[in-house]
C-alpha cells in the first residue's frame, strides 16, 4: 500500500490527516507524483505527495488538533 507524503501549510504530516480536518476548513489540495515529488521533497516523497492548504481563519485550530492526535510534526 503507498503511503503518500501530507504537508498541510509547509509542515509535514505522519499519517493522513483527512480525518481530522473539515471540508470546508480546506482551501485547496494539491497532488505531486513521480519525479516531480522525489524532486521536491526527497525520498520521503516517492508514493507522492497531498499539499493541503487550510484556509488561514482555520489554521491555528487544524494544526492544534493534528497536533493533538499526534499526526503532525
Amino acid at each position: 500500500m503507498k503511503k503518500p507524503l501530507y504537508i498541510i501549510n509547509t509542515g509535514n504530516a505522519m499519517l493522513s490527516p483527512l480525518k481530522a480536518i473539515y471540508p470546508d476548513q480546506i482551501s485547496s489540495i494539491e497532488v505531486i507524483k513521480n519525479k516531480a515529488a522525489i524532486q521536491l521533497h526527497g525520498e520521503k516523497a516517492k508514493d507522492g505527495v497531498v499539499i493541503i492548504t487550510i484556509k488561514e481563519q482555520d489554521l491555528d485550530k487544524v494544526l492544534k488538533k493534528l497536533k493533538e492526535d499526534h499526526m503532525i510534526e
